[in-house]
């Protein structure tokens, strides 16, 4: 009997004798009712008879209410429910088509781990030599070459006198001081417009909220931190008495 098709009461399987029985077909499943004027332990009596002549095994069992027979016959799985009613006892027959069995997944490959061949002390030493040997750094790019753009000039437009030098870690540096009369803050934003307007973004500054007795400041770089080689400038921007003096400086490093 396949599954889903309507399977068939075993011919074996009568009812009680006397009885007329109402017999229905469901997808899957044939039922079967009656009622008898026969006591419980007489309709058991009668369906174990039937068993035990077909040869087939059952389970019966009382669920609570009644008692409830179970077997696997070659038709179909059956159930059948015995109870008692009033002075006689109702039965419902049911035969259900086997479901299919199910076939077990194949069980996942487990790769076996090869096992690891125990390494003499000579090839442990060996092994662990590597990382005993120095790893030279590469080398770091030289410094750019510095030169002073036309178009860093004094807040008027009017060219600087630049001197060379060396900062206290040995890079080399061009610098120079002017004094003005413009004010701090105004020369501050004047230089960093110029510097980003021409390659040299600002990273940082001081606030424009700096008080006025203390330096302003800024730094910018024509490359970020990081990338290589790169040309700093630094302009601070503070009071000398009634005027306002300006140091840039260039630095170039690695």
């Amino acid at each position: 009997m396949t599954w889903g098709q309507t399977p068939a009461v075993p011919s074996w399987l009568v009812g009680y004798p006397g009885v007329h029985a109402r017999t229905q077909s469901l997808p899957g499943m044939v039922e079967s009712t009656y009622e008898t004027e026969a006591g419980v332990s007489d309709v058991f009596a009668h369906y174990r008879r039937l068993f035990e002549g077909a040869g087939v095994d059952f389970h019966a069992n009382f669920d609570g209410v009644g008692t409830s027979v179970r077997a696997a016959a070659a038709e179909g799985d059956v159930l059948i429910q015995i109870r008692a009613h009033g002075k006689g006892t109702t039965v419902r027959v049911d035969v259900a088509a086997k479901a299919p069995e199910r076939t077990a997944a194949p069980a996942p490959v487990v790769p076996v781990a090869k096992p690891r061949v125990q390494e003499t002390g000579r090839e442990h030493v060996q092994n662990m030599e590597k990382f005993d040997r120095p790893v030279r750094p590469p080398r770091r790019r030289p410094p750019p070459v510095l030169v002073w753009p036309s178009w860093l000039a004094n807040v008027d437009g009017s060219p600087l006198t630049v001197e060379k030098g060396v900062d206290n870690v040995g890079l080399k540096t061009l610098h120079c001081r002017y004094i003005s009369d413009a004010e701090r803050n105004a020369i501050q934003g004047f230089y960093a417009g110029l510097l980003t307007e021409h390659g040299f973004p600002v990273r940082m500054q001081s606030s424009v909220s700096w008080p006025a007795h203390l330096k302003g400041w800024l730094e910018a770089s024509d490359h970020a931190i990081g990338e290589g080689p790169r040309i700093d400038i630094r302009i601070e921007v503070g009071p000398v008495g009634e005027r306002t003096q300006v140091d840039i400086r260039m630095t170039a490093r690695p």
